[in-house]
């Protein structure tokens, strides 16, 4: 998790205009993530679940769909 919060935050895809240029970068965060859900799966299997259904790949191509409500809610 906190190499994919690096990644993003090093990559800044907040700040690229070019759209070659964000298109790996958003890829690459997609993958992370996937892969980050399929890690919290034996330990939290409902917010993976959530993960999934709001970030999946389907024939080589990145699907984010937004979904309801907050993954992780603020504490206090």
């Amino acid at each position: 998790i906190a190499f994919t919060d690096r990644y993003i935050n090093a990559a800044a895809p907040w700040a690229v205009s070019e759209r070659e240029q964000l298109s790996p970068i958003i890829a690459n965060a997609g993958y992370l993530i996937s892969t980050i859900s399929n890690l919290l799966r034996p330990f939290l299997p409902e917010t993976s679940d959530r993960i999934q259904e709001q970030v999946s790949f389907r024939d080589d191509t990145l699907i984010i769909e937004r979904g309801e409500g907050v993954l992780f809610p603020r504490l206090g």
